[in-house]
């Protein structure tokens, strides 16, 4: 059961980590 939670769990934050990631780079490019 955990080893099935394991990778739900990675998936979704690294979608969020993703969506962060690279909404600050949209905004450091336009910024620069």
């Amino acid at each position: 059961m955990s080893a099935q939670r394991l990778p739900e769990t990675t998936a979704h934050v690294r979608i969020t980590y993703q969506s962060w990631h690279h909404g600050k780079l949209e905004g450091e490019v336009s910024a620069n």
